[in-house]
């Protein structure tokens, strides 16, 4: 769970344990994830406060695929 200040800019990078040559997915509007770096930036700015249940996904290029949830919560 990350918790972050309304209006603040929320940077995350999706962590492996392991994979190769792994693209990541978000489905949501709120942000775009980078698909070679995992990285997450979220101006919160337009957020409403509350919980942020956020499906992040990361395939392989053996098509071995996992799909996470981020929660974030925005106070």
């Amino acid at each position: 769970e990350i918790i972050v200040p309304q209006g603040a800019v929320l940077v995350y990078y999706v962590t492996l344990i392991r994979g190769e040559d792994v693209q990541f997915y978000d489905y949501t509007d709120w942000f775009d994830i980078d698909p070679l770096t995992g990285r997450i930036e979220w101006d919160t700015a337009q957020a409403e406060p509350g919980n942020y249940s956020i499906p992040i996904q990361a395939i392989d290029k053996f098509n071995q695929s996992d799909l996470k949830i981020l929660e974030v919560v925005v106070i």
